[in-house]
């Protein structure tokens, strides 16, 4: 943990003990979520991995690959291949995964509004 961390757990520690509310529950402490945003092959995964160190990369991309590794991205699929990974997003979310990087082109803000929301 870089001295950061210490300083903004030591802040929360200091907040809490002065309402009177003790320590945050570990799930309650600061979290990562990074969210990718540029086009394709920018760059948006090999930054992913790198941030996400320790906890998850979540792309819309897994969707279409096959277990033998072979990626078939179906156009008309891309409405559930989106939801999948918001519903995988959610799911690292509630079991206190961090950092979480959501690797998606996110070009538009409304794509990436349900993993702000629900982050």
């Amino acid at each position: 943990m870089d001295s950061g961390s210490w300083t903004e757990v030591s802040r929360l520690k200091r907040i809490t003990d002065d309402a009177n509310l003790g320590p945050p529950a570990p799930t309650e402490w600061p979290k990562k979520l990074y969210i990718m945003r540029g086009v394709s092959g920018s760059g948006k995964s090999t930054l992913a991995r790198q941030l996400a160190t320790g906890g998850v990369v979540l792309s819309t991309d897994d969707y279409f690959m096959r277990e033998n590794g072979v990626y078939e991205f179906n156009p008309n699929a891309l409405g559930d291949a989106h939801r999948w990974n918001q519903e995988r997003a959610l799911d690292a979310f509630r079991r206190g995964v961090t950092p979480v990087a959501i690797d998606n082109t996110n070009t538009q803000r409304w794509e990436a509004k349900p993993y702000v929301e629900n982050g």
